[in-house]
């Protein structure tokens, strides 16, 4: 009974290393997408609007368009350093598997 009982704890802490694992690469993999999309350029709109001000004759109404490019591949460290973290993390879950695959 007792040697049940330990086989079905094992069990438990294998399932539970598998589902970690695999939490894990979700959320690297979520870092790599994440990282890849600041290598794109990014575009910001201003809108800004005075009515009624007592100091100008009118209204003032303003629109502003900005583009912040991403220059000299800075992002390249940080994509592949995300692509990295995130093969170690699949690499952990097919062990935590093969582990389980193992003792079953």
């Amino acid at each position: 009974m007792a040697r049940l009982r330990s086989r079905c704890v094992e069990s438990n802490r294998s399932t539970s290393d598998v589902r970690a694992a695999q939490a894990r690469t979700v959320a690297q993999g979520s870092r790599v997408d994440e990282v890849s999309r600041r290598r794109w350029p990014q575009l910001s709109v201003q809108l800004e609007a005075s009515f009624a001000d007592p100091t100008l004759p009118g209204s003032d109404l303003r629109a502003g368009l900005g583009v912040a490019l991403p220059l000299f591949g800075r992002g390249a460290d940080a994509q592949a350093a995300a692509e990295a973290v995130r093969d170690a993390a699949l690499a952990e879950q097919t062990a935590a598997q093969r582990n389980i695959a193992r003792a079953s």
